[in-house]
């Protein structure tokens, strides 16, 4: 393990690694994320709010979406996981 890294249970690496076209999404997030490369909730959630509104079309009620998701999971978007 490196520095600095969590150690994740099977339970929240199976959850990182599911699509974000399998989690409910609006199709205007799902869109978004998708069309800026962003396939999996890691990937997502390993941006911060300012890079996650930078991703064209993706605007605050996308974030919220995204965090609201986040959350309820356990997961903090900007979080390194």
């Amino acid at each position: 393990m490196v520095q600095g890294e969590i150690e994740l249970s099977e339970e929240m690496k199976q959850i990182l690694s599911t699509s974000i076209y399998d989690v409910g999404f609006s199709r205007r997030t799902i869109n978004a994320l998708g069309n800026a490369d962003l396939r999996y909730i890691k990937e997502v959630v390993n941006l911060t709010d300012g890079q996650l509104l930078r991703v064209p079309n993706f605007g605050r009620t996308c974030l919220e979406e995204v965090k609201n998701y986040a959350k309820e999971k356990g997961l903090i978007v900007g979080g390194k996981y």
